[in-house]
Parts: C-alpha cells; structure tokens; sequence
C-alpha cells in the first residue's frame, strides 16, 4: 500500500513557522529547499512525515503565491511509473517533473480531478519512513 509520507504547507515566513512547530511538537529539522524553482523552505520531520513549509514561488494550486496553508501532499509508491500512469487514467494532470537530480524530492507533482493537488514519489522524503517502516 502507498503511504502518506510528506505534507506541504505554504508559508510566508518557512523560518517562523517551522521554529513554532519545532517548539511546540519537538519535530526535528532534517533539511532546507534554498536556491529552488519552487520557492523556499524548512523540512522538519515526526520520524513517519516529512513535514514541509515552504514559500512556493510558483503558484501551483491556482490560489496565487500568497496563498497560506495545506498546499499539498506526498504518497510514497512501491512502483511510480505504474502509479502515474493509473492516476493519468484517472484524469489526474501532471503539474510539474523533477530531474533525477533535483532536491525537491519528488518526482511528479499532480492535479487531481478535485483541483487538490499531490506528489507522487519513489523514494521517501527526507526524514520520511519507508514504506517497509
């Protein structure tokens, strides 16, 4: 089974938010996104899900960069290509695609038929357990 394994929030400030969830839940820092397409942000992790907060600079969920809260969500997969190609048949649209070598730790990031937006990755985030954990 696929698992939940990443959550973006977008933030104004991911420095601020992410020290306010680090002090008040005692999730831990496992990373930053600095110098990216998709904006800038803060990783903190619970052990399970990479919890990120970002300032998108790119509007991908069509609520404008501005826009603060859920943005999106990652499920990790046993097998991606077989995943992206049910989702597809599904009406899924594909927003963007990483290069193997980017950061931003996903590998296809899509639209669902519902307008909600989510990643669909391979490899856990950092911090994120397996599916095998």
């Amino acid at each position: 089974m696929s698992k939940i394994r990443h959550f973006a929030v977008a933030t104004q400030d991911p420095e601020k938010s992410a020290r306010f969830y680090e002090e008040a839940f005692g999730f831990v820092r496992v990373g930053l996104l600095q110098d990216h397409p998709l904006g800038e942000g803060v990783f903190l992790s619970d052990g399970t899900v990479n919890l990120a907060f970002i300032a998108f600079s790119t509007d991908q969920t069509g609520h404008g960069t501005d826009f603060v809260g859920a943005h999106h969500i990652g499920i990790l997969v046993q097998n991606s290509q077989e995943v992206i190609e049910r989702a597809e048949a599904l009406g899924a649209v594909r927003i963007e695609e990483n290069a193997s070598n980017s950061d931003a730790q996903f590998e296809m990031k899509f639209r669902a038929p519902d307008g909600s937006v989510f990643d669909i990755a391979g490899t856990p985030w950092v911090g994120a357990e397996s599916l095998d954990g």
